[in-house]
């Protein structure tokens, strides 16, 4: 209530809110019998319609007072080689906000953030956040930031949502979790005994659904694309050269030969399989 009438809410309109959120009441049941109505002291009822409205106004408020912070003090906007001034990104409930290194304005920042958690009564998890900074800023600093903020420093690259986050040129050991745990399922499939449908509809639904929405984030390098798709080959294909001699001799030619059925000539192959090149092209027409 408390940012919303910040922001410029109405009387009545904090009124209805306030109603709809407070008068209600719970009950229990005890031995069968219910044992009379009480009311919730703190916090929204689960399933209340509202809910995500009011989240959507808390994070609104929090945005408007980053912005306005920087821009009222110029000093405090992050240097950019294309001088693009950005302050912060959020997702949800994560926020990354971009600033100088200045003492005085890491301090106006984490007071504009106690005054959001005072007026929204929702706490910065300390444990989970943390700072990044270039690797020329000296220790002293770096010490200093930490005691100001109480956060822990990290050093790119970081996973965040699900991708890496780095700087300068792009590394395979980038795409090395995905591919440890591409070959972690394959691992325990191989374990079993599996017909030729069993592994390709393993393939198809688990498998390759795996690298997809890295792939789609960030653009692989050829030696991770190549590794990504020898896996499904080498998996699928496993159960059909047990019997042969020197089976590990012959998989590289048999893929070869296949890849047409594989993959075919469009988006879909033969068996149903699309091609991990096609993923990481579309995003970029």
């Amino acid at each position: 209530m408390r940012v919303m009438e910040c922001m410029g809410f109405s009387d009545r309109w904090l009124k209805l809110i306030q109603n709809s959120a407070e008068k209600y009441g719970f009950s229990v049941l005890i031995n069968g019998e219910s044992t009379g109505y009480f009311s919730s002291s703190r916090g929204l009822r689960q399933g209340y319609p509202l809910s995500p409205f009011l989240f959507l106004v808390t994070a609104k408020y929090l945005s408007r007072s980053i912005n306005k912070l920087l821009h009222e003090n110029q000093y405090m906007y992050y240097a950019t080689r294309r001088k693009v001034r950005v302050t912060h990104l959020a997702c949800v409930d994560d926020m990354m906000v971009f600033t100088s290194t200045k003492i005085v304005g890491l301090q106006r920042l984490m007071d504009t953030l106690s005054k959001y958690e005072h007026l929204s009564r929702q706490l910065v998890n300390s444990s989970k956040s943390s700072f990044i900074v270039s690797k020329s800023i000296p220790s002293l600093m770096v010490q200093r930031i930490k005691n100001i903020t109480g956060y822990c420093m990290k050093r790119l690259p970081v996973k965040y949502l699900g991708a890496s986050l780095y700087v300068g040129n792009k590394k395979s050991s980038l795409f090395y979790p995905l591919i440890q745990a591409m070959e972690s399922y394959i691992s325990g499939w191989e374990k079993f005994v599996l017909s030729h449908g069993g592994r390709l509809q393993l393939i198809k639904n688990v498998l390759l659904s795996i690298p997809v929405y890295l792939l789609r984030v960030i653009k692989p390098t050829k030696s991770v694309l190549i590794r990504i798709e020898q896996m499904p080959y080498h998996f699928f294909l496993g159960l059909m050269l047990k019997k042969e001699e020197n089976a590990l001799d012959k998989v590289g030619t048999y893929v070869s030969a296949d890849r047409g059925m594989w993959f075919g000539t469009g988006e879909v192959g033969g068996y149903g399989c699309s091609i991990f090149t096609k993923v990481v092209v579309a995003p970029s027409r």
